[in-house]
């Protein structure tokens, strides 16, 4: 009773009798979980769920203990901190304060399915307001985001290639308690990445197509036409690379090998020529493909990275966003293009290793794969036998697998027609 009776000090909370939940009248799987996990009784008081096999719901002085006992990680009450009141005004001033009844509704998105469960909660919490922990400060996602979003403006609008040496940001932006200077946000990015474990290996042997259109006609054939540019000729930016650094941009998917090189405004008829490569060794590569979502604030064991991983699916949306190429994409590849050099430059894995590449989610394909690697013509071969033994050979072209497919400019579809190359 030691935990009922702080909440009773602490919230105003007084012991129910009688009264059982079952994990399928909340939606929130942090709560689902625990409720599974510690089920003592066979019966549901809400839904009338029932079982003979096994323990089903727990005791709602439990259940709303533990919804405390999570709530007070991140919410707090006003008073405690230090939030200001305005007599004059009859308000709080200088944070966002809000009754029970927003918060069990609005913020914490509970998706409970029976409205008396919602009631209780909301009744257990009497007329008591909340706030954000520390509210006079930015929570550490909030922080690292404002911190991303100060980087890019400086890198595309202040100071691009000396940025590592400036101490300050160039313009107004909220405070960070952890990003004082502007390279560190990368540090942060690496070491949140490392957390999260998505440092990971692809295997060899492994096949991944990379496209090219040509709207002469032309079907490409020769590994020097169908990998990267060589220096001289990469002449584009791309969302990892700007002009003259090539890189080998491909995706795990032939469908989205094309889809990403044909983007839906483009007017061109044409052959795309697609290429199939596979991987000579394995290699350690960035996967943001399988970023999971932010955990609920109630999953216990996952909460710690609550903040860690809503930033990074945040800095994850802008990093994919799509980017038409109107003359200004030159300016906004420049923050993908910086991270890019830093995990293929500076970042290293937990063995002090460097890293091959990057993995991410198309956005032009829905669940496809794109990928880049640090890789330029001489590191692609159509022999793995041939070439200087010095130079690193990571990705063979499977000559007898390039397929040509005719694009029409009518509706922008891939006709069906295939020709394989011989």
């Amino acid at each position: 009773m030691g935990l009922i009776k702080s909440f009773i000090e602490d919230y105003g909370f007084y012991p129910l009798s009688d009264i059982y939940v079952c994990s399928r009248c909340v939606g929130d799987y942090g709560l689902k979980q625990y409720i599974s996990e510690n089920a003592e009784y066979d019966e549901c008081s809400y839904c009338g769920k029932w079982s003979k096999k096994k323990k089903i719901a727990i005791h709602i002085n439990d259940f709303i203990s533990y919804f405390l006992e999570c709530l007070a990680t991140e919410w707090g009450d006003p008073n405690d901190e230090g939030v200001g009141w305005e007599s004059k005004e009859g308000g709080w001033i200088s944070a966002k304060v809000i009754d029970s009844y927003d918060l069990i509704h609005d913020e914490l998105e509970l998706d409970i399915n029976h409205d008396e469960l919602t009631d209780l909660l909301v009744q257990t919490l009497f007329d008591r307001e909340w706030c954000q922990k520390d509210p006079h400060g930015l929570l550490l996602d909030d922080d690292l985001f404002f911190s991303w979003q100060r980087f890019t403006r400086q890198i595309k609008h202040k100071s691009r290639y000396v940025f590592f040496k400036i101490k300050t940001f160039s313009e107004y932006s909220p405070e960070s308690d952890i990003v004082k200077e502007p390279h560190e946000i990368m540090e942060h990015l690496g070491s949140i990445v490392k957390e999260l474990g998505l440092i990971r290996t692809f295997p060899a042997s492994k096949e991944v197509f990379r496209a090219r259109v040509s709207s002469k006609g032309e079907k490409f054939k020769r590994v020097d036409e169908l990998g990267p540019p060589d220096d001289d000729n990469a002449t584009y930016s791309n969302r990892m690379s700007p002009a003259g650094i090539p890189m080998f941009y491909g995706s795990l998917e032939k469908k989205t090998a094309i889809e990403e090189i044909i983007a839906p405004s483009d007017k061109r008829a044409g052959v795309v020529s697609l290429a199939t490569f596979t991987t000579l060794d394995e290699m350690k590569i960035l996967d943001l493909t399988d970023v999971p979502a932010t955990p609920s604030i109630f999953d216990e064991k996952m909460r710690y990275l609550r903040l860690p991983l809503s930033f990074l699916n945040s800095f994850l949306a802008d990093f994919i966003k799509p980017i038409t190429k109107d003359g200004r994409e030159h300016i906004e590849y420049v923050p993908t293009q910086v991270v890019t050099e830093y995990f293929r430059h500076v970042f290293q894995d937990e063995d002090d290793k460097p890293i091959q590449g990057i993995f991410y989610p198309s956005s032009r394909r829905e669940k496809g794969t794109a990928c880049v690697f640090f890789f330029d013509q001489s590191n692609c071969t159509e022999d793995p036998q041939k070439g200087p033994a010095w130079r690193k050979n990571w990705l063979v072209l499977a000559k007898d697998k390039t397929i040509y497919k005719k694009i029409s400019n009518k509706n922008k579809q891939i006709n069906s027609t295939t020709i394989l190359c011989t």
